[in-house]
């Protein structure tokens, strides 16, 4: 339930500089944006080096977040000081001629941004890519991630149960599939998320916060496993540690070792902007 609307009368009386802290206090936090999984971002160019048909991810085709930013119409200060926060989060405007109303909207950043694939979008979202492969009418075919690719994915909680879990999908995610990830955060309360509405507009704004308490998953190549969790109980007398060994394929693979970088896993919830 929203807070009560609150009237601050003294507020134009205060001086300018305290009233300035209180506005950038006062506009929306920007510290997880959440982008939504999207079919057919993939397009087809034709390569003058390599020869026949590449297929790049287009992360422009990622439908925008879009959310609301009541504190633009308070006055021309407050204004200002959204203005301001809107250049440095790389925020777009629009006039929304339906609802005669100011619509803020951001691109996906794959360098930044996390991209959330739901339970119900996971199949597709695997075998989307091998459906671009060779056809009659293809001299030749080359395939790759448009660099620098996902660093950051979401994924419905869910997928640690059962045969999602079984399958060692993590492997394939951190490994030759996507190099370029870094994080994997597995949402808890996907039940909670905006759903896409029925006349194709894009979903309100949503972010993702750490679960308090939760454990948090760190690659150790030399132990080619993730560490954390132990002793801590996912459900049903297994414990966190083994949950996500099961998921990662497992200790004994090296398939890991030579990508370099940080990976990490995290349980987050997902709130509205």
């Amino acid at each position: 339930m929203s807070a009560p609307a609150v009237n601050f009368p003294l507020f134009p009386l205060l001086p300018a500089e305290l009233r300035l802290l209180i506005l950038e206090e006062a506009v929306s936090k920007f510290e997880r944006p959440l982008y939504f999984y999207r079919a057919n971002c993939w397009e087809k160019r034709r390569s003058g080096e390599y020869g026949g048909v590449i297929y790049d991810f287009n992360p422009r085709l990622v439908d925008d977040a879009r959310f609301d930013i009541p504190l633009f119409s308070v006055n021309r200060e407050a204004r200002d000081v959204v203005l301001r926060w809107m250049e440095r989060h790389g925020i777009k405007m629009c006039f929304n001629t339906t609802t005669q109303s100011f619509l803020f909207r951001r691109p996906f950043d794959p360098k930044s941004d996390i991209y959330f694939i739901s339970l119900d979008d996971w199949p597709a979202f695997l075998v989307e890519p091998m459906e671009r492969l060779p056809r009659p009418d293809h001299e030749a075919f080359a395939f790759r991630w448009m660099e620098p690719g996902f660093t950051q994915l979401a994924l419905d909680w869910n997928m640690l149960a059962g045969a999602h879990r079984r399958s060692g999908f993590l492997d394939g995610l951190f490994g030759f599939n996507h190099p370029s990830l870094r994080k994997v955060f597995f949402v808890v309360n996907p039940e909670d998320m905006p759903k896409q509405e029925n006349d194709g507009n894009l979903r309100d704004g949503c972010q993702l916060e750490r679960v308090p308490d939760s454990p948090t998953f760190t690659w150790n190549n030399k132990r080619n496993r993730f560490d954390g969790g132990e002793g801590m109980y996912y459900s049903d007398g297994l414990l966190w540690d083994k949950v996500i060994i099961e998921a990662s394929g497992g200790v004994d693979d090296d398939g890991w070792r030579w990508l370099p970088g940080h990976r990490e896993i995290q349980l987050v919830r997902a709130t509205k902007m």
